[in-house]
């Protein structure tokens, strides 16, 4: 299929952020005042779309890019600047794989009833981004991933992956499964992939384990049969880490679930917690984003998690990242995007 070659031009893409460093924090919560807003873009500051589908940190670490995917396109915030990646398509779909000298962003972006789809491969070296497109494959492509230079797209019906030197040639999307719906992937590294499928021969439904084991599990992970997974977020020892790592686990309708050693078990929140959109764990705290508002608590104690409304206009949460410092990036369904600290306390 025929590439497009992209060079994404700074100066001729840069919008400038009104207001971004004047903005006065606040505190809001639905139950505790633990929570503060830094910094808030909608569409009056500077934000391109305030509907934002996804989000990925620009770079390794703790820093202030964070890439936007939103229903106008791509873009990424970075010294005080929203600069655009390309626009005109719902992107909805990020994964993103770093290098020691090279950053590789995966980017799925639809067009009209899903004519003009397109796959971006945004690559970094030495400061400089560029970005080149391709044909995504047949199917609605449901989550991406990537690890080891090749990205695993998950659709309605299969599972297929491509390496990245293929863009170079002919695409041709090779498939791992077949007549499976994929509901959410997670490429561990080793080779090991996390899925919530759903088999559309035997109807079974839940996480499985495919190419190696996590935390001991490998296959049909039992304690979450029956369950619609949208959400998988693997956990990385870190200084504030009292736990044997793990993976977190977002359903549909049945909540947030911890799965390690000591097999699965469920995280108790403030209220029910449903449809899991993104999961997050940083500096010893979880985030949970969902239709229901922005969930936080310890994850070290199973404690319960807290249910905050980071903003009266839209409680649905769609998106994290980690930013810089302890910060954390929240995209929402409609209330456009923020930046907020969290101290734990009550």
């Amino acid at each position: 299929m025929k590439k497009i070659f992209l060079p994404i031009i700074i100066l001729f893409a840069a919008i400038i952020a009104p207001g971004a460093n004047t903005f006065v924090p606040h505190a809001f919560s639905e139950e505790t005042n633990a929570i503060e807003i830094v910094s808030y873009f909608d569409e009056e500051k500077g934000l391109v779309s305030n509907r934002i589908y996804a989000l990925s940190p620009e770079a390794p670490g703790k820093g202030w890019g964070v890439f936007i995917a939103s229903e106008a396109g791509l873009h990424i915030y970075i010294d005080d600047v929203f600069l655009s990646v390309f626009q005109g398509r719902a992107t909805t779909r990020l994964a993103t794989e770093y290098g020691e000298m090279k950053e590789t962003l995966w980017a799925y972006a639809t067009g009209n009833k899903r004519k003009g789809d397109f796959l971006y491969r945004i690559i970094s070296e030495s400061g400089l981004w560029t970005a080149e497109r391709t044909a995504p494959p047949t199917g609605a492509v449901v989550c991406l991933s990537a690890s080891h230079k090749t990205l695993y797209i998950g659709t309605d019906h299969s599972l297929l992956y491509i390496e990245e030197m293929e863009l170079d040639g002919k695409i041709k999307y090779k498939e791992i499964l077949t007549d499976v719906s994929i509901t959410a992937a997670l490429a561990l590294g080793d080779g090991t992939l996390a899925l919530g499928l759903m088999d559309k021969e035997s109807k079974k439904m839940g996480l499985k384990i495919i190419g190696g084991e996590v935390s001991g599990h490998t296959g049909w992970v039992e304690g979450l049969s029956g369950y619609e997974v949208t959400a998988l977020h693997k956990i990385v020892h870190d200084k504030f880490d009292l736990i044997d790592g793990g993976l977190l686990v977002g359903t549909k309708s049945s909540g947030l679930f911890l799965l390690d050693q000591k097999g699965v078990r469920k995280i108790p929140a403030s209220v029910k917690l449903r449809n899991v959109n993104d999961i997050l764990f940083d500096n010893g705290n979880l985030y949970a984003a969902t239709n229901g508002g922005l969930f936080i608590g310890k994850i070290s104690t199973l404690a319960t998690l807290t249910r905050y409304k980071v903003t009266d206009k839209d409680t649905k949460a769609t998106a994290l990242a980690p930013g810089p410092g302890s910060l954390v990036w929240v995209g929402t369904k409609s209330g456009g995007l923020y930046l907020i600290s969290y101290d734990g306390k009550k």
